[in-house]
């Protein structure tokens, strides 16, 4: 069974960069779900958590940036839901007891984060940054 996931163009949160790094994201994502049911051996497994990971922090940093800059008004609980997905991460990381387990708690990650992080909560601040355009 796939669970590979696409990026569709109402995804799209109206910022270029962030959207550019949207569609990064799902293609990391894919990256994963690409080893789950294989033989990935760490060799492979590993520098894939590793970008992944770095990925993350630098995409939710951007992010978080925007939201300032536009005076969000949810900021804070968004920052908490980027503070969950990462403190995922390095549970995942730490306590995974094989390539397995890693791979498949990997995936879980990133579906929760394709699917459920950038199609509806970042939504929120798509809704948030076509108003502020208004603004005077």
């Amino acid at each position: 069974m796939s669970h590979r996931v696409d990026w569709q163009s109402d995804y799209a949160v109206g910022h270029e960069r962030i959207d550019a790094q949207h569609r990064h994201l799902f293609h990391l994502a894919n990256s994963v779900f690409d080893l789950e049911g294989s033989a990935a051996d760490t060799a492979h497994l590993q520098p894939l958590v590793v970008k992944v990971y770095e990925y993350m922090k630098y995409h939710f940093e951007d992010e978080e940036e925007l939201m300032k800059s536009v005076g969000f008004s949810e900021l804070e609980s968004h920052q908490a839901l980027h503070q969950k997905l990462i403190q995922g991460m390095n549970s995942v990381m730490k306590s995974s007891k094989n390539m397995g387990e890693l791979l498949c708690r990997l995936g879980e990650i990133m579906r929760t984060w394709t699917l459920t992080h950038i199609v509806v909560n970042d939504a929120q601040v798509a809704e948030y940054l076509k108003h502020a355009d208004r603004r005077p």
